[in-house]
């Protein structure tokens, strides 16, 4: 069992949602977005769960390149959602805890677990909210390695703190907002990953009109590890950033531009780096059926900016059947992260289409050199064989270039998923992955095959 108290602050977290959900009856839709200075009427908390049984056989438990070791599995698990929108308090919560035997007892038996919530207490209308937020997952020990469980670790960034919001002018266009904020970051075996930061915020904010706003947004991070060891990374840094902000919501088109700069600071005379700030999100919405987003990002980042995504309240998070590892460098290491993405979907009445291609640059500015080039995609293909009967493909490819050494990884993931809805609250899921890397590093190939089934008892 690995990762106890990060799991543990996860299943706490997500249990405290539950309890103010707990026997009580669930909207048919979701509420709108919640805009702070017109809180919404209260309304019933949306809490959803599912329990799984799962089982399956993999012949290459370790992912190694020889000696290759199979193994059955047996995996429950519990899947959860809340959303909660009222007038004092908005919460929403997505959560997965898994338990996994390892039937022939090459591996220890684990629980590990997955939350992403997020907390808005309004103690004061227009004027002071508390904020709480809590992201836990599986992320690999080091990304050069293969995904085996030996290379896996529960990873956590608790956030907590208030912001002060006010009005400026008579027109109520201007508006002042201050955050404080206490970050906690923990890593189950990456020690030198652990840390208390403080980040403080000032924001002016103008109306421009009721779908767009524009902010100037000046902030400060201070981060002290814990277990950081002085003569191979600095154990302190601070990040000073300024940047302006547009975001727009239309009928179709969605905006979140951000420009501006950054600076880091190291102790113990590492040198200093600065540094553009250019953030970019582009959703367009084409019509009913397809949609087209664009991201872009050249930042001063580490890895605690890639843990903390919001969570996403959609059905089929009840049924997801296993967590999926990330590939976030875990380290005290702070990177120039360059990368652009673009995303496209299809939903028709049967056919579903979405296809994800990337590219990233991680340039490392502290630390033992984990700079990385990388580039590929994802592709999906969901198509109604029956009104209950739902066949997806997925395909994922990727290529990573290590600066260090030059060497490179090939890695592709192809994936078939047949579910079927067997009543309103049952349904089984059976799938079967092939997970290949080729690599120019003698050893660190690997070919696995897996085949899982999945019972599921949903709400």
């Amino acid at each position: 069992m690995r990762g106890i108290n990060s799991l543990a602050a996860a299943i706490l977290l997500g249990l405290a949602g539950t309890a103010v959900a707990w026997g009580q009856s669930a909207p048919a839709t979701q509420q709108a977005p919640v805009d702070p200075f017109a809180p919404p009427p209260e309304s019933p908390p949306l809490f959803n769960y599912a329990v799984g049984l799962g089982a399956g056989h993999t012949d290459n438990l370790f992912r190694t390149s020889d000696d290759t070791v199979s193994q059955d599995l047996l995996q429950p698990t519990f899947n959860f959602t809340l959303d909660k929108q009222g007038s004092t308090l908005q919460a929403q919560v997505v959560g997965l805890v898994q338990y996994t035997d390892y039937l022939e007892g090459d591996v220890g038996n684990e629980f590990r677990g997955q939350l992403t919530g997020q907390m808005n207490w309004i103690i004061s209308p227009q004027r002071l909210n508390f904020v709480l937020q809590d992201y836990s997952s599986v992320e690999p020990v080091n990304t050069r390695l293969a995904n085996a469980p030996s290379n896996q670790q529960q990873v956590n960034v608790l956030i907590g703190g208030p912001t002060l919001s006010f009005r400026l002018g008579g027109d109520g266009t201007w508006n002042g907002q201050m955050d404080l904020r206490y970050i906690d970051t923990t890593a189950s075996k990456t020690k030198e990953f652990d840390s208390q930061r403080g980040f403080v915020a000032g924001r002016l904010i103008h109306d421009l009109d009721v779908t767009s706003h524009l902010s100037f947004n000046l902030e400060d991070t201070h981060v002290d590890f814990n277990n950081a060891d002085p003569l191979t990374t600095p154990n302190r840094y601070d990040e000073y950033s300024f940047y302006a902000r547009y975001l727009s919501r239309l009928a179709h088109l969605d905006l979140d531009l951000a420009l501006g700069g950054s600076r880091v600071s190291f102790s113990q005379q590492w040198p200093d780096h600065s540094g553009a700030l250019a953030r970019a999100t582009v959703a367009w919405r084409v019509d009913a059926r397809n949609t087209l987003q664009l991201t872009g990002a050249d930042q001063l980042a580490d890895a605690t900016a890639d843990l903390t995504q919001p969570p996403e309240l959609t059905s089929d998070q009840l049924t997801t059947p296993t967590i999926v590892v990330g590939r976030t460098v875990i380290s005290p290491a702070v990177f120039h992260d360059r990368s652009v993405g673009l995303g496209y979907a299809y939903q028709g009445p049967r056919l579903g289409f979405t296809l994800s291609p990337y590219y990233t640059q991680l340039r490392q500015l502290n630390g033992i050199d984990l700079s990385q080039k990388g580039f590929g995609g994802v592709a999906g293909i969901t198509y109604q064989l029956t009104p209950l009967v739902l066949l997806g493909v997925d395909l994922a490819d990727q290529t990573t270039r290590y600066v260090s050494d030059s060497s490179l990884d090939h890695s592709h993931t192809a994936t078939i998923n047949l579910s079927r809805q067997l009543t309103p609250h049952w349904s089984w899921n059976v799938s079967f992955r092939h997970d290949q890397r080729h690599s120019s590093r003698p050893g660190f190939g690997y070919t696995e095959n897996e085949v899982f089934a999945f019972l599921y008892y949903k709400r």
